[in-house]
Parts: structure tokens; sequence; C-alpha cells
């Protein structure tokens, strides 16, 4: 294996709402995971994480100081395993688009200076970041919309759902039926919350397991009444209509559309669902969207310690789709924006080959030359596009997942043969599992615990981040948790300095 991958996020849960295991795992486990990557000859150790999750508990201002804490904790084991054993380490980093109390805006640049100082002591750590708003897609087949808890919406459509895997668009059109599933939607949504965990989702779930129909869908089955619809709405700001290019403005959110016209949002999201005979795709852009705009994503896309990352393509096929943001970094970075400074093409493919292909130690790929990989893509950028998401039942047992195709590669050469040519598969299957190129040559470089120089280096650092934690622990008692969180606002608002060597701006 080229690594291990884990969760550390109270978003992760299977289909009964328990979180996944790596999630409140303890720093031993966690080390002892580590030193097993490096003596298993290297690779990457990668997580999500909130850097927040101490307990499966809703995060609530009263307990900001568990929660910073554990913040500096993280930060411990991830230097130790990286520093310590050798071992290069990936962390996923977004942004909210809607801020929880306590979370600030710009965070994700404390985030960032942790892994300067981090990788200034020895460190090799990265921070994956996605190249574009990361967004829940609607549609009435996915069911992954505000609308799945209305009765009316259950009684009438998926039935229809599951016999012929599509919504009858005529019914749901009929006047009397659209009023009464919106009817029942806001009667959840004005109701008292129930006190329900909705602080966690569940991805993917199920209602039944044998019913494919359910597979992979958005729910919110650790939930209680209501929670998903309550889940839209506090995002109704964040609502948009597909778009290729994946930045909308504020105006054109149902928020602000429903404002406008004097509706309810969710007779908004409805009637744009309805569009197209129902083949509409709408986007809650739920993730790096906060300033409506693509500032926060070029910013940490340029950055020296990141690398791009975090799409899902297939994890949750039922609500999301990220197939094709390599794709939209050449077509909305390089050749199309309008909003904001555009990257050149050298940068764009820099960024999604080379960069990552090193980092996870495959040097034998990555750029084109000789005695490389011959992995290259023959590119039309004239003709390169994002297709609009489907959403298609496919699956085994025929359950639904999104998919998006691309437009304009004209050939995918994968070492040496042609397996795409002009979006049709030729039927070679030249591929073989990727393994770790350095399983078998003992322990990597890094590695600092085999030598008495090595393990006091360690020491010493180790005592050093100690310190910094007690020191820590001392602010936030002293001055609160609020003021130290307010001193965080205030140093994160200097802009992270951008890879020249990335960027053209």
């Amino acid at each position: 294996a080229i690594g291990f991958s884990t969760s550390r996020t109270l978003l992760h849960r299977d289909k009964n709402g328990v979180l996944v295991p790596g999630t409140l795992a303890a720093e031993e486990e966690l080390l002892a995971i580590g030193k097993a990557v490096a003596l298993g000859g290297g690779g990457v150790f990668e997580m999500a994480s909130d850097f927040m999750s101490y307990d499966d508990t809703p995060h609530v201002p009263e307990d900001h100081i568990e929660r910073l804490e554990h913040t500096g904790r993280e930060m411990i084991w991830v230097e130790q395993i990286s520093k310590g054993f050798g071992v290069p380490v990936s962390i996923c980093l977004g942004i909210p688009s809607v801020l929880a109390a306590g979370v600030d805006k710009n965070g994700y640049r404390m985030v960032f200076k942790n892994v300067e100082e981090a990788n200034a002591d020895g460190c090799n750590v990265k921070l994956q970041v996605f190249t574009r708003p990361q967004g829940i897609q609607l549609c009435w087949a996915s069911r992954s919309h505000p609308f799945m808890e209305s009765p009316t919406f259950m009684q009438h459509l998926v039935e229809a759902l599951r016999e012929h895997r599509t919504v009858d668009i005529n019914l749901l059109k009929r006047p009397e039926i659209k009023q009464q599933i919106i009817n029942e939607v806001a009667e959840l949504l004005d109701a008292e919350a129930e006190d329900d965990a909705t602080f966690g989702l569940v991805l993917p779930t199920s209602t039944d397991e044998d019913d494919a129909l359910f597979a992979g869908n958005f729910n919110c089955s650790v939930n209680g009444k209501g929670a998903l619809a309550r889940f839209f709405a506090n995002g109704f700001d964040y609502i948009f209509k597909w778009s290729k290019e994946y930045e909308p403005m504020k105006e054109e959110s149902a928020g602000s559309v429903a404002k406008k016209l004097g509706l309810h949002p969710l007779e908004v999201i409805y009637d744009w669902l309805c569009e197209d005979n129902g083949k509409q795709v709408v986007s809650f852009l739920f993730m790096n969207y906060h300033k409506y705009s693509l500032e926060d994503t070029t910013e940490m896309l340029l950055h020296k310690d990141s690398i791009p990352g975090l799409g899902d393509a297939g994890a949750h096929a039922g609500f999301i789709v990220d197939s094709t943001s390599h794709t939209y970094l050449l077509t909305h970075y390089v050749r199309d924006r309008v909003s904001g400074p555009k990257i050149s093409i050298e940068t764009a493919v820099k960024l999604h080959t080379s960069d990552p292909a090193h980092y996870f130690g495959l040097d034998d790929r990555g750029i084109i030359k000789e005695g490389f990989k011959a992995d290259i893509n023959v590119i039309n950028m004239d003709e390169l596009e994002c297709c609009r998401p489907e959403f298609k039942f496919d699956l085994p047992k025929g359950a639904g997942r999104w998919i998006q195709e691309s437009k304009g590669y004209d050939y995918t050469i994968l070492t040496g043969t042609i397996v795409h040519e002009f979006g049709q598969a030729t039927g070679n299957l030249p591929g073989r599992l990727v393994r770790n190129p350095n399983r078998g040559k003992g322990l990597p470089a890094g590695y600092k615990y085999n030598g008495i120089t090595g393990k006091m280096s360690m020491w010493l650092s180790t005592a050093k981040l100690e310190t910094k934690q007690m020191a820590l622990r001392v602010l936030l008692r002293v001055l609160g948790p609020d003021n130290v969180l307010a001193l965080g606002s205030y140093l994160a608002q200097t802009p992270l300095e951008s890879n020249l060597e990335h960027s053209n701006l």
C-alpha cells in the first residue's frame, strides 16, 4: 500500500449513526499505525479531520476550551508521525460555507501557519485542498433534497421511483401536490428541533438494507424528524442552480431569489428541480464558499504546503460528485474565469500531476520524460468542458449514483497504451494495482528512532510541542476561549503567501 487513510470528523458515520473507528482513536493508536506505515516501507498517513472532535458531542460554545486543547494535541501526534517516523502526513482542509459558532472565516490560515511551523521543524505535512466549492447535488431522483421527509412526496413518488427509476414530473408540477409538499416541509422547519444529535450526518446511509433505491443517498437517520430539512434551510443562501463555473453570485442563491420574488426558498428550490422536465440539477455549495467567491480556495490551493485533493468521485455517490475537479482547474482557473485572477496552464498541470505524484512517492510518473511511465492526456482546450451531473441507477441491484462526464479529452494514454479516444473506452486495460515502490527497502530515510541522536531530537521536539500545549492551556484559562479565538482571528487576517512557482497572479 502507498499509505493509510482515516477520518477524524463527526461527519463520517455508518448507517446507524455510529462514528467510523478512527474518529476518536487515542494518540497511542495513531502513533502505532504511523510507526507501522514506516516499518512497512513508508507511505503517506492521510486523514480528514476537523481538529475539534474530542468526543461524540455537538460543537457548542461551552466546550471551546476542550476543543481548542484537542486541536493542539492533534498537531503533536501529527508531528511525531511525520518527523519521528519519516512518514508524510496529508490532511484534508475545507471551510464550511455556513460557519458555526466559534469558527473563524479565516481559520484555515492558522492551520496553514501550524503546518508551516511543523515543516520548518523537519516534518513533511501537506494540506489537501479542493479546487472548487464542494457541493451536495440535488435532483428529484437522488432524493438528496429537502422534500424527502414530506409524507406526500413519499406516498406518491417513491413507488414510481422504485419501479421506474424516475419521478412523475407531471404529478410534481400539479399545484395542489406542490403546495402540499412545501407546506409539510415548512411545518417541519417551524417545529421545535428535537435534541437528536443533529451535529452528525450519516454518509452514506440506507433506510432499508435490501432497497437499492436508497443506497448511498444522503440521509440523517442519526437525527430526528426534520433534521435534513433544517440542514438545507440553514444553507438557503448557498443553494444555486448548477453551473459549470461553480462560482455563482449571492444574488443567484435560492435565499436571495426567494427574497426578491416574495417566496419561500422552498418554493424556489422546488421549481428549480422541476425545470428541464425534472432533470435540472441544484447545488448546495456547503464547503469553501463562505465569501461567495473562489478567493479562499485560490489562496489555499497556491500555498507551498498544499496539494489538490478532497474530491469525492465515488465515496458519497448518492449526493456528491467531484470527478471533474481536475478538469475544472483547466476550464475555469486557466481558461474561463472572469471573476478573479487566472493561473497558468503550467501551474494547473503541475498541481495535478508531478506535485501529488512526488508527494505520494510515485517518482516514476507525473512528468513527461524518458524513462517515466507514459501516462498522458491529450487535451483539446477549446473543447474542454465539465458536463452537467446526472443521476443514474447503474450500480449493482439498480442502486443510484451521481456521475459527471468531461469533454475535450482526445486521448488518454496509460503506460503508452491508448485507453480512451475522444471520450470512448478502447477496451485496452494496461493498468495494474499501484503498490508502494519503497516496500521491502527498509525504514524511511527520516526515521528517527533507530539511533541515540534521532531519539534525542524527537525528545526535544516533543518537549517543545508539549510546552506549547501547556502555554495554550494557560492562555485558555487566563484569557478565556473567546479572547483566544479573537487573538487567532487577528493573526489570521494576514493572507497566506502564494507559492510563486505555482502562480502567475
